[in-house]
């Protein structure tokens, strides 16, 4: 019985998990059709190479760490060692992205150059690599929520953050009218 009921449990926790991803990813669709309004092809293009390349950096920086911290944080009943090893994956991640995040920066004229053939979207790499580390606190945040099994507090910081960045994205870039650095800016402040 207690099995079953065990079962249960995490059947409805992995649906509310299942939930505000799908959430996330459907609101973010709302972006598509502002992005492709206000933007040139050149300007959603080269927003798109810098995502990827943030995506790219994004999960390097992580070292499979999230699936190691899971791992060893269920190992273990002791709070704290659960602690230890939640505090571990932490300052691990946040100084493997700051360092990731510097080199960025200080490479970003090269880096867009390269990327997007001219040096005048260096800024932009910048405002988005400012974001990684941040980021990265979110996610052993986010992630940190689950593994305590608290599906509701997970989806509630989740939601908040998506909503968050949408509503910012649309202030700065319709609102506002920043631009491609709107985008980014946007980014960073809610992931802060």
């Amino acid at each position: 019985m207690y099995v079953v009921k065990h079962i249960k449990q995490l059947a409805g926790d992995s649906m509310i998990y299942g939930i505000s991803g799908i959430a996330a990813r459907a609101i973010g669709i709302f972006l598509i059709p502002l992005y492709t309004r206000v933007f040139t092809p050149g300007d959603y293009g080269i927003m798109s190479l810098i995502v990827a390349l943030m995506g790219l950096v994004g999960m390097f920086v992580v070292l499979g760490l999230d699936n190691a911290a899971a791992r060893w944080f269920y190992d273990t009943d002791d709070i704290d060692h659960r602690r230890v090893t939640i505090c571990s994956w932490f300052w691990c991640q946040l100084v493997v992205s700051t360092v990731f995040a510097t080199a960025l920066i200080a490479f970003a004229t090269p880096i867009s150059a390269l990327l997007c053939g001219s040096p005048e979207y260096a800024n932009l790499i910048r405002l988005a690599a400012f974001a990684i580390p941040l980021n990265a606190i979110g996610r052993v945040l986010g992630n940190w929520l689950r593994y305590q099994r608290r599906a509701w507090s997970a989806v509630t910081f989740t939601t908040i953050q998506t909503l968050l960045n949408i509503g910012l994205i649309v202030l700065f870039v319709l609102v506002w009218r920043r631009g491609l650095s709107g985008v980014y800016t946007a980014q960073l402040i809610a992931a802060s």
